[in-house]
């Protein structure tokens, strides 16, 4: 093919407050910018085949002060930014050649110079014959429900309940299966927000029961099932909001609690997104330990923590549970706005059509 000469991006507007929904028309811009001519030494010239679509990118186009944010946000001016996978068309770089399928921050852009000596993420060489819709489902998104119900919640096989919020989303799938399947826990509870979600859970990611928080009652349910086991040991929190006071008020004493994501609040100014005052009633008189986390805590053990994951998915102990939608590279932002509203199931990966 020819070597491109412009790349196509998307840049942000303006910092979109957290409690307002996204308006793509009015907060991004589709623009093109002109490619280098040359690279220079130790340069990539990527072609983006796929984007991953994270809830964490939410978080990343809040206006907040440099401290608050535990990498640098996304500005209005520049392109948005987010993992993907891409081919690389040209190389300077004597640690990868021409055709090499990689990982890395490529944002919203289809095509991307990169020095992988600079970038800000890591740009990891993929597999040859691993599907990038699997690596992306299985890749850092596994490494979060790794570390956060193992290091993080520290559940071990003599754990009795382990309840999972978002339970057929993207990391709370793999928290199930490794809790289930691989720990062995006797009752893994999943909590979604629809029927067929709850048949994901159950059939893929391996819980033995599951509750629809939009149904009527579902919090009576949940009390009589965590009273009747004993009460619950760990809980991995992706939602926030009511669904966490709902579970923290069933927890044992001395449970613990993970801390990954706060969805349920975003986009939604009706939603709390944090824990409510009663919650933290339930905090402190049960002396649990609530524990937040960002997965880059632990880059440095990523080597050997995906090598487990690997031999597991091997094993059959972990499937990617995944949605891809495929869209031209002017579609790129639905798969933000599709996400937050909860319009998949487990990862949600951008093919895009080229």
């Amino acid at each position: 093919m020819t070597t491109p000469t412009t790349s196509r991006q998307w840049i942000l507007n303006n910092f979109i407050p957290e409690n307002r929904g996204i308006d793509i028309d009015a907060d991004f811009t589709l623009t093109t910018s002109p490619l280098p001519s040359k690279l220079s030494p130790g340069e990539l010239l990527i072609q983006q085949t796929h984007l991953s679509n994270d809830p964490a990118q939410r978080s990343w186009i809040v206006d907040k002060l440099p401290h608050e944010h535990y990498m640098p946000p996304v500005r209005p001016g520049q392109v948005m930014a987010s993992f993907g996978v891409g081919t690389i068309l040209a190389t300077e770089n004597p640690d990868f050649a021409v055709g090499d399928r990689v990982l890395g921050m490529l944002n919203w852009q289809d095509y991307i110079v990169v020095d992988p000596s600079k970038a800000v993420m890591p740009v990891t060489k993929i597999p040859e014959g691993i599907d990038p819709v699997d690596y992306l489902a299985l890749g850092t998104t596994a490494l979060t429900a790794y570390f956060g119900l193992l290091r993080t919640a520290g559940a071990t096989s003599s754990d009795n309940v382990v309840v999972v919020s978002a339970a057929a989303g993207a990391t709370g799938s793999v928290v199930t299966q490794i809790a289930k399947r691989v720990l062995g826990i006797k009752h893994v509870w999943g909590i979604v927000g629809s029927d067929e979600k709850c048949a994901l859970a159950a059939e893929v990611g391996g819980c033995d029961r599951v509750f629809n928080y939009k149904r009527e009652g579902w919090k009576a349910e949940f009390k009589d099932a965590a009273r009747e086991a004993g009460g619950v040991n760990v809980y991995f929190d992706n939602v926030g909001g009511t669904i966490t006071d709902a579970v923290l008020r069933n927890m044992t004493v001395g449970g613990r609690v993970a801390m990954c994501g706060a969805i349920s609040g975003y986009d939604k100014p009706e939603e709390p997104s944090g824990v409510t005052g009663e919650g933290w009633g339930h905090i402190i008189y049960r002396a649990l330990k609530v524990e937040g986390f960002l997965v880059m805590q632990f880059m440095k053990d990523f080597g050997s923590a995906g090598q487990e994951l690997g031999k597991w998915a091997q094993e059959g102990k972990l499937q990617a549970l995944k949605t891809v939608m495929e869209v031209g590279f002017e579609g790129v932002p639905q798969g933000m706005v599709r996400l937050l509203k909860g319009e998949n199931n487990g990862k949600l990966v951008t093919k895009l059509v080229l």
